[in-house]
C-alpha cells in the first residue's frame, strides 16, 4: 500500500473535520433538546409530581450542553494549534483533551437520561 499524497491527506483531514463538527452539533442538540422535552412534559397543564430526579436531569443536560459548547471552543483551539505548530507530540495533548471534553458532554447526556427516567417513572407511578 502506498502512502497517501498530501492532497489526499488534506482531503481526508477536511472530511474528518466535517464529521467532527456534525458530532459536536449532535451532542449539543441531544442535551438541549432533551432538557426542553423534559420541561415540556412536566410543564403541561396536568400537574405531575416532581421528584428530585427532575432537577438532576435538567442539571445533567445543562452540564452536557455546556461541555458541548466548550467542545466547540476546544476544537477551534486544537485546529489553531495544529495550523501554527503542525502535528507533533506536544500538540497531541490538545487533541486528547478534546476527546475528554466530548466524553464529558456525552456523560452529561447519559446521566440526564438516567435521571429523566427516574423522574418520569415517579410521575407515572403517582398518577
Amino acid at each position: 500500500m502506498t502512502a497517501p499524497t498530501p492532497e489526499e491527506q488534506r482531503y481526508h483531514w477536511a472530511e474528518g473535520n466535517k464529521y467532527a463538527l456534525e458530532a459536536l452539533k449532535a451532542l449539543l442538540w441531544l442535551n438541549g433538546g432533551s432538557a426542553a422535552a423534559l420541561l415540556t412534559v412536566f410543564g403541561g397543564s396536568h400537574p405531575h409530581p416532581i421528584s428530585p430526579d427532575f432537577g438532576r436531569a435538567i442539571l445533567s443536560f445543562a452540564i452536557g450542553a455546556a461541555f458541548s459548547v466548550f467542545m466547540f471552543i476546544w476544537a477551534y483551539r486544537t485546529e489553531l494549534r495544529y495550523a501554527r505548530k503542525g502535528i507533533y507530540e506536544n500538540s497531541r495533548w490538545v487533541n486528547r483533551g478534546a476527546y475528554a471534553v466530548m466524553v464529558a458532554a456525552l456523560a452529561g447526556f447519559l446521566c440526564g437520561l438516567w435521571y429523566a427516567y427516574g423522574a418520569v417513572t415517579t410521575a407515572l407511578g403517582a398518577g
